[in-house]
């Protein structure tokens, strides 16, 4: 008499079971620390495009801006507002932000003053520690922002 056997041996369940559990004790910090990474260059990339996109503002509008990075929230906030000496700019925004981006992951840095030109002066505006990312920081000078990989040092 044949008898079929359908199914799997509790044996063979125990080692496939075994092999996915050593497979994913290897995978998933490697996947943690991709998160990490990915969200502080998200973030880097989203504070050099808000520094550009300020700069084009207080050009083409003629105003003095300001950035600020507010560390006293969490997340941190990036926000732009009017630079204290320019009556023009308060009069059309008032004296409170005009635009704030979260971040993330915390940053430190320098405010970054826009002149009516659009000329910066300031920064970096930099990730506090070390890290595995590419980009990390946003320096500025007097006509060109940039990023850079600071790994915690302004």
């Amino acid at each position: 008499m044949d008898r079929k056997i359908n199914g799997f041996s509790l044996i063979e369940l125990l080692v496939v079971i075994a092999i996915m559990t050593i497979i994913l004790s290897i995978g998933i910090p490697n996947f943690f620390r991709w998160i990490e990474t990915y969200r502080i260059e998200s973030d880097t990339k989203n504070i050099y495009a808000f520094i550009q996109q300020a700069r084009m503002k207080a050009f083409t509008e003629k105003i003095k801006l300001d950035i600020v990075l507010e560390n006293s929230n969490t997340p941190n906030r990036l926000c732009l507002k009017c630079d204290s000496s320019d009556d023009d700019c308060k009069n059309e925004y008032g004296t409170n932000y005009i635009q704030c981006i979260d971040l993330k992951r915390p940053f430190n840095g320098n405010q970054v003053n826009i002149s009516k030109r659009g000329t910066l002066n300031g920064g970096p505006v930099y990730f506090s520690s070390q890290n595995d990312s590419e980009y990390d920081c946003v320096r500025v000078s007097d006509i060109r922002v940039k990023m850079e990989k600071c790994n915690g040092n302004p």
